[in-house]
């Protein structure tokens, strides 16, 4: 299936990057700047969506924040919920289907935060047409990544075989293969993102035409009672 596809093409993505992580004890903890990169929609229409986000970066914001949203929703409502820790923006006109050069651009212009100690994908997933729950990719910076990975390698844990089958490359390799892998992540969050930008848009306007049927029934019925 299509779901099955998507999480086998992210096996060695999560593997790079799948670290348990407590988001209060990473704000305490941060030395640097955390990025936040809040993936919103386009349109209305669709939901809690863009609410359920901003709630969220609301409760995680810190003298360290740097926001970065994805989306004309986000750019138009961040710079104004909370325009000390906004950077900027990217737009995206939807007239082309997402793709990895795309992601790539973002990621790009998301490692230009200066002393970056994490970054944060923020995006909802597709469960179905009806439902759709918050998810974050968390990608370290390279060299605290790359920290983590010396670590797992001395120790047998779970990333122990992965962590030591990176480290026999080279340094740029090694470089080129987080990149990859993050630039997949963001790939994925904005797929994931569009995808129930159009999930939530189709319920929510079902729900409005519901709406308006009952609405037109009631005034038929009380233009019927008055004649």
């Amino acid at each position: 299936s299509d779901l099955k596809t998507r999480d086998f093409t992210l096996r060695y993505t999560e593997k790079a990057f799948s670290i348990p992580f407590e988001e209060d004890a990473v704000i305490k903890g941060a030395q640097n700047t955390l990025v936040y990169v809040p993936i919103t929609t386009n349109r209305g229409s669709c939901g809690p969506l863009n609410s359920n986000t901003y709630k969220y970066i609301e409760g995680v914001l810190s003298p360290k924040t740097v926001i970065i949203p994805v989306g004309k929703k986000g750019q138009d409502s961040i710079v104004k919920l909370f325009p000390k820790e906004f950077k900027f923006s990217v737009m995206n006109d939807m007239k082309a289907p997402m793709h990895y050069g795309y992601a790539g651009f973002l990621w790009e212009n998301i490692q230009t935060v200066e002393n970056a100690e994490r970054i944060q994908i923020q995006f909802n997933r597709f469960i179905s047409a009806g439902t759709q729950r918050q998810a974050v990719y968390n990608i370290p910076a390279f060299d605290k990544w790359l920290e983590g990975l010396n670590t797992a390698a001395s120790q047998e844990d779970k990333r122990y075989t992965f962590a030591n089958a990176v480290l026999e490359n080279e340094e740029q390799t090694i470089r080129d293969f987080y990149d990859f892998h993050a630039t997949l992540a963001v790939l994925n969050a904005v797929c994931e993102n569009e995808l129930s930008e159009q999930a939530a848009r189709l319920v929510a306007v079902e729900g409005q035409l519901t709406n308006l049927a009952g609405l037109q029934s009631k005034i038929q019925s009380l233009r019927s009672e008055e004649h």
